[in-house]
C-alpha cells in the first residue's frame, strides 16, 4: 500500500524513461521498501513454511492482477490517468509485485532441495551484484544501442553480461576483501 501511494503522489513515477544516473527520490523509497522486505524474509525462521503453500497461488494472483492492470497501464502511457482509475491502476501497481515476489520466492524455494555451494555463492553476493548490476547494464545499453537487433536479443545479451559480470567481480575483486566484510 506505501508503494500505491508513491504512485499517487507522483505521476512520473511508473512511466520515466529518462535513464539518468542520478537516482528518482520516489523509485528509491519504492525500492526501499522491497530491500526492507527482503531484509524481514531473511529473518524468518523457517521460510519455507511460510512462502511454499502459496507460491503457486500468489504467482497465480500475480497474473490475475497484471491482467486487469495491463489495460491502465497502456491509458496511462498515453496520457496521466485521473480519479479512480488511477486509484485502481496505483492499488494494482502495487499489488502486483507483491505477489510476485511472494509467489516466485513460494515457488523458488520449493524447487531448491538443499543448500549447495552455488547457492551460498549467490547469497553471499546478492548485495554486491544489486549494487553493481546498474552501472554495468547501463553501460551495455549504451554499447549496444547502435545495433539495430531484436529486443529480446539485447535484454538477453544486457542481463548474462551483467551477471556474469556482477558475479565474477564479486569472487575476484569483493568476496575476500574489505569490501566483502562490509557487505
Amino acid at each position: 500500500i506505501p508503494t500505491a501511494l508513491i504512485f499517487l503522489l507522483d505521476s512520473d513515477t511508473m512511466l520515466r524513461v529518462d535513464n539518468v544516473i542520478v537516482p528518482n527520490v520516489s523509485r528509491v523509497v519504492h525500492y526501499t521498501l522491497f530491500f526492507a522486505l527482503g531484509a524481514l524474509i531473511g529473518r524468518v525462521g523457517d521460510p519455507k513454511e511460510r512462502f511454499i503453500p502459496y507460491g503457486k497461488v500468489y504467482l497465480a494472483l500475480s497474473v490475475v492482477v497484471f491482467a486487469l492492470m495491463s489495460p491502465l497501464l497502456l491509458q496511462h502511457a498515453a496520457s496521466p490517468l485521473q480519479g479512480w482509475s488511477r486509484v485502481g491502476f496505483c492499488v494494482l501497481a502495487a499489488l502486483f509485485p507483491w505477489l510476485t515476489v511472494f509467489g516466485g520466492l513460494g515457488v523458488l524455494l520449493g524447487a531448491i532441495q538443499g543448500r549447495g555451494a552455488g547457492m551460498r555463492f549467490l547469497t553471499e553476493a546478492s548485495f554486491w551484484i544489486y549494487l553493481i548490476h546498474v552501472p554495468v547494464v547501463a553501460l551495455m545499453q549504451i554499447l549496444l544501442l547502435p545495433l539495430h537487433w531484436p529486443g529480446a536479443v539485447k535484454f538477453l545479451l544486457v542481463s548474462a553480461v551483467a551477471l556474469v559480470v556482477s558475479a565474477a567481480s564479486y569472487e575476484w575483486i569483493v568476496r575476500r576483501s574489505l569490501i566483502g566484510e562490509i557487505i
